[in-house]
């Protein structure tokens, strides 16, 4: 009998060495303008690298082929495309799941990317110092924005994060000198610590109804801030310098829920703001047609004003407070029977 088994072992061993032998992944494959790993096992493709750091347009595809068979692209690596200071335009495919760390770090002409649907998380420090990138378009099913991913991104000068957004990670937007506001997902219960820090335009932010907790330096050194629009009745942890404090100016107006005035009062929020008032105090623009300056022929975004984006014509609004978004254009409205 110990023999049977030790025989059996024997073959199990071969057969698995034989299927390991199969599954061969080849390196550095170049296809065009880029250079694959290739997966014989999965039929996946991952981006490793960009062959020449002069070109100006990049099409990724959705699948590559090589010696008779397709792979999916399904991966952008590690500093795929880092430092690669010519390049202005990428195309990314909707298969793409996951974008490596630094993948677009340094890609100091790179000016707008739209990411992909499916595309779930952002790693640490993907556009990092892309210092003209003006425009990012999130795809709705991303959850997670990795560390430092737009640090030092001066150009991007409006952000509009997802409804399934849960995580934004320490140093996320930091430095984000053309950011002058930002509405944070309902799904968000933490902004870790110096997430929007140094973001010196930034003017108003609205914080959604389940955030338990603001990191250190969240919004450090954002001297400009004037607004804050707090959705949850009762005060988030927040710690120092969570908010900029000046001896001699605090930021100017946070809005709360009705009825939670005193529980902000009696919070360490108060040492951060001049007044604070409750949400139907908000000076709204009151308008019952098209807001002013937005062009209704053209695509626009609907926000409430506790930050959740509302999927429907303007011109079917229910009363409310909301937040209209188009371009580089941001107006706030109320709209009545």
């Amino acid at each position: 009998m110990k023999k049977i088994h030790l025989w059996l072992l024997v073959v199990m061993s071969i057969f698995i060495t034989t299927l390991t032998a199969n599954a061969e992944v080849h390196y550095g494959i170049v296809i065009g303008d880029l250079s694959y790993d290739l997966d014989d096992d999965y039929h996946t493709a991952a981006v490793s690298t960009l062959e020449s750091t002069a070109i100006e347009t990049v099409i990724i595809p959705s699948n590559v082929s090589y010696k008779g068979q397709s792979y999916a692209v399904t991966f952008l690596d590690c500093a795929a495309f880092a430092e690669c200071k010519s390049l202005k335009s990428v195309t990314i495919p909707n298969g793409v799941k996951r974008i490596g760390d630094g993948c677009f770090q340094d890609c100091e002409n790179l000016s707008s990317v739209s990411l992909p649907e499916g595309l779930n998380k952002l790693e640490n420090e993907v556009f990092r110092d892309c210092i003209n990138l003006s425009s990012i378009t999130f795809p709705e099913d991303l959850t997670e924005i990795g560390f430092a991913c737009f640090w030092c991104c001066y150009n991007l000068s409006s952000v509009y994060l997802p409804e399934g957004l849960k995580i934004i990670r320490d140093d996320a937007f930091r430095n984000c000198k053309g950011l002058t506001s930002i509405t944070i997902p309902q799904n968000v219960t933490e902004i870790e610590g110096f997430c929007f820090g140094d973001c010196s335009n930034l003017t108003s932010v609205s914080l959604p109804e389940g955030l338990n907790e603001i990191g250190s330096g969240a919004f450090y050194n954002c001297y400009k801030l004037n607004r804050v629009i707090a959705n949850n009745p009762v005060p988030a942890i927040i710690t120092d310098s969570s908010f900029p404090l000046d001896i001699d100016s605090k930021t100017e107006f946070l809005y709360v829920p009705k009825g939670s005035v005193e529980a902000y009062e009696s919070s360490d929020w108060k040492y951060y703001f001049e007044k604070i008032l409750e949400i139907d105090s908000a000076e709204v623009e009151e308008i019952g047609a098209c807001p002013t300056g937005i062009n209704y022929s053209e695509p626009y975004e609907v926000f409430t004003f506790a930050g959740a984006k509302v999927h429907t014509d303007f011109d079917s609004l229910s009363p409310g407070i909301y937040i209209i978004h188009q371009g580089n254009l941001t107006e706030k409205l109320s709209v009545h029977n």
